[in-house]
């Protein structure tokens, strides 16, 4: 059986100066090669949840476990060698190379004032060769799109070697192609490398097709299950208040989940 990556252990977030919970009682586990999707409207606190996941922000209650070891009691460097954080992304303002950008992964692994060695180079190389992505080496990352900073983000976060991965959106504001390169690459990651993922979402077609297990944030709890049990007509519908189906299509001789808004007509 796959060894634990990840663990919650009854864990609950408060912000300061509030009375409730953003949410309680969370338990789950993420195995060795696993994708895990949170899934949730917005407002409903899924990047809060990942804050809390990695430590940059306390559980109220509950904890992290780190291949069966407490965060709490992990280094910042220890803990960033082994998970990488790949944020929505954004517009950059400072004019890095793609090659440049993606160097920064190397960070938790060199010295305070260490360069880039000939090694990290070639690693950067290979991971931008293995994404599709050599070509803009030498582009600036002012200059290129939003798909294409996608890309470059999570090749950062690989140079890192890490044995997890955790992602903030990484298909939104991204048209169908550069969505379906996002959803093809991590499910190779996992598969190929035996990466854990987890990634929040807004869309539920890409929980069902690519995450073993889902967790659902609302009303103010986290509900934790298999993706194909857990993501069905009536828990969607509840999530986003409006009536939802989910049904199933053969296309080019393949099953394909599609998850269908039927709106109030």
């Amino acid at each position: 059986m796959s060894e634990t990556a990840l663990e919650v252990r009854n864990a609950a977030f408060r912000w300061p100066k509030v009375r409730e919970d953003q949410f309680s009682g969370v338990s789950f586990r993420l195995r060795t090669g696993e994708i895990c999707a949170v899934l949730g409207p917005n407002g409903t606190g899924k990047t809060t949840f990942l804050r809390c996941l990695m430590g940059l922000l306390p559980w109220r209650e509950g904890e992290t476990l780190l291949f069966g070891e407490p965060l709490k009691k992990k280094s910042d460097r220890e803990i960033w060698r082994r998970i990488a954080y790949v944020p929505q992304a954004r517009s950059q303002q400072i004019a890095y190379t793609v090659e440049q950008m993606i160097l920064l992964g190397r960070s938790a692994h060199l010295g305070p004032f260490a360069q880039p060695r000939g090694a990290d180079i070639r690693l950067a190389r290979e991971t931008m060769a293995l994404l599709g992505i050599g070509h803009l080496k030498d582009r600036l990352c002012t200059r290129i799109s939003g798909g294409e900073l996608q890309m470059v983000l999570i090749a950062r976060a690989l140079c890192a070697q890490p044995a997890i991965m955790i992602l903030d959106e990484p298909e939104s504001n991204l048209d169908y192609k550069n969505q379906q390169t996002i959803l093809k690459t991590l499910n190779r990651l996992a598969k190929e490398s035996a990466i854990s993922i987890i990634f929040n979402t807004h869309y539920p077609e890409h929980a069902l097709r690519l995450a073993d297990q889902t967790i659902l944030i609302h009303d103010r709890r986290a509900t934790v299950g298999k993706s194909a049990d857990l993501l069905n007509d009536a828990n969607l519908s509840r999530l986003f208040a409006i009536p939802i189906a989910v049904r199933e299509l053969e296309v080019e001789k393949k099953k394909r989940s599609v998850v269908i808004p039927l709106g109030d007509d």
